[in-house]
């Protein structure tokens, strides 16, 4: 309804173009042409003058209300409707002054008739009104007739034709209005069509773009699972056959080494099964989010007493500013990530390092960051960390080994509970890693 109440308004603002020359024209010509004050054809050729001097004046109102339409942002659609059925019933009347006028000085009922086609042809009018409108005209029509015409034959013979012209213009007014509502709906569907088809085709890309990146992961995993997990596996094995044989041979130096090298070993095993169980969960569509109440201290403390082995190692110490008291999220995803972050922060740290646990009250977010004052890294290498570009693990300050793969699974899992991660880095001075979660604070 509303395309075709703004396309009507389109159609009406081109009458004044054509009504106004011609009504000019009729003007000056009739009055070249008058004749003596008070004749028949004189007052015939005022009328008409007259007549189409309420056209020129229509026109004008015309284009005044147009322009005042189409600056208005919120078009009220009734306030259309109203302006568009006032303009066919003023055109109407007009067309009917015409014809009674002209009966003066001719039979005719022409311009009545062209009005009346015009009508139904330009107008797009809801039919059960445009039949009111025509019957109203016609009434006039009828009416006007008998007040200008003496001869019986020919007032019943108009009267007919009227009546014709009348049943012409409904007729062509009914055909544009279904045509036009036609046409419009189908555009309305198609254009619908085009949209769903082009948001479909968005989610296509993005689910390509994710499977491509899921799968780059995934080969990644495989590699690893094929050598990081084999190599240490291995490893472990052999060195636990050389301890077992120390063992007998009672070499306590030898047993204790062994040990330390099945010890780090299996921490490494143990680092890759995390980060393998957290990009199952990032990964699988079956895994909710399940949203609980954390109690923020007791996550982080748990967190850093995870890693306390290599923090001590290093002789590294962990301080915590906690100045949100409990959050409302996902626990495990969170104490991934911060166990990611943590574990990079040790890694990236020189003997004797410290780093920092905060977190903050952000507005609509709670904030965690890690802050270390270790390696650091560089713009372009701090810009690639989340997009899956490069994941080369890098080795830390005391030649520690990763997968490569912990931030990228910690990307995924913040981005299930609609939060972001990032990271501040400068070479040499350390990094600070940030991830906000959306706020759901416990007081």
């Amino acid at each position: 309804m509303q395309k075709i109440l703004l396309q009507n308004l389109k159609r009406i603002s081109f009458f004044p173009f054509f009504i106004i020359p011609i009504s000019l024209a009729h003007i000056i010509l009739f009055y070249l042409k008058l004749s003596e004050p008070n004749t028949i054809e004189y007052n015939w050729r005022i009328g008409i003058i007259a007549a189409h001097s309420g056209l020129i004046v229509l026109s004008l109102f015309i284009a005044l209300a147009n322009y005042l339409l189409k600056r208005v942002r919120h078009k009220k659609l009734e306030l259309i409707n109203i302006y568009s059925s006032l303009v066919f019933l003023g055109l109407l009347i007009l067309a009917v002054a015409i014809v009674v006028i002209d009966q003066w000085a001719t039979p005719s009922i022409t311009p009545f008739l062209v009005i009346c086609t015009i009508l139904g042809l330009v107008f797009l009018i809801n039919p059960r009104y445009t039949i009111i409108l025509f019957i109203a005209g016609y009434i006039l029509f009828y009416i006007g007739l008998g007040l200008t015409q003496y001869d019986p034959d020919i007032l019943l013979s108009n009267r007919v034709n009227g009546l014709t012209s009348i049943g012409i213009g409904f007729f062509l007014s009914l055909v544009m209005w279904r045509y036009n509502n036609d046409r419009i709906i189908q555009s309305i569907i198609i254009e619908k069509q085009n949209k769903d088809l082009t948001q479909r085709n968005i989610e296509l890309i993005e689910q390509s773009n994710q499977l491509q990146s899921a799968l780059s992961i995934k080969e990644k995993l495989f590699s690893i699972i094929g050598h990081d997990l084999r190599g240490p596996m291995a490893g472990i094995i052999s060195l636990n056959d050389l301890m077992t044989q120390s063992i007998e041979g009672y070499d306590c130096n030898k047993t204790a080494k062994f040990n330390k090298a099945i010890g780090g070993a299996s921490a490494q095993v143990m680092n890759l099964l995390d980060n393998l169980l957290d990009w199952s969960r990032a990964q699988s569509s079956r895994t909710g989010v399940k949203m609980d109440c954390i109690e923020t201290e007791r996550l982080v403390d748990h967190c850093i007493s995870v890693l306390s082995t290599s923090a001590c190692s290093k002789k590294i110490v962990v301080n915590k500013h906690i100045n949100v008291r409990a959050i409302h999220s996902d626990i495990n995803i969170v104490k991934a990530v911060l166990r990611n972050l943590l574990s990079n922060a040790i890694k990236f740290s020189y003997t004797g390092g410290i780093v920092d646990i905060v977190v903050d009250d952000k507005n609509d977010f709670v904030e965690f960051s890690v802050r270390d004052k270790g390696l650091g890294m560089d713009e372009s290498t701090a810009s690639s960390l989340f997009t899956g570009e490069d994941v080369e693990s890098k080795l830390g300050t005391n030649d520690e080994k990763g997968t490569g793969l912990g931030l990228l699974i910690s990307k995924d899992l913040i981005e299930m509970l609609g939060g972001k991660i990032w990271v501040e880095s400068e070479p040499r001075i350390g990094s600070t890693f940030f991830f906000r979660v959306p706020k759901l604070v416990v007081e």
